[in-house]
């Protein structure tokens, strides 16, 4: 996977977080963890099986867990 890191649960302390907001990057209070979009995320860029990079709008983002075995960190692409 290649890509921004849009995801939930994650440094220490856990926290929700996206590089692209309305004027940059967004992040939750800690240990809260609101959905992206409700952090005003734009989306992030997404690598494909070509190669090339994509931008994604968060809406066309999909919940995925990031951690094996499946634990905490959700992630989205």
């Amino acid at each position: 996977m290649i890509g921004d890191v849009i995801e939930k649960g994650t440094v220490n302390p856990p926290i929700t977080s996206a590089p692209h907001g309305p004027t940059g990057p967004v992040k939750s209070a800690e240990r809260v963890f609101p959905e992206p979009s409700e952090l005003r995320s734009q989306g992030g860029h997404v690598g494909l099986v070509d190669g090339s990079v994509q931008f994604r709008k968060q809406t066309q983002m999909r919940p995925r867990n990031a951690t094996i075995p499946f634990g905490s960190i959700i992630g989205y692409w």
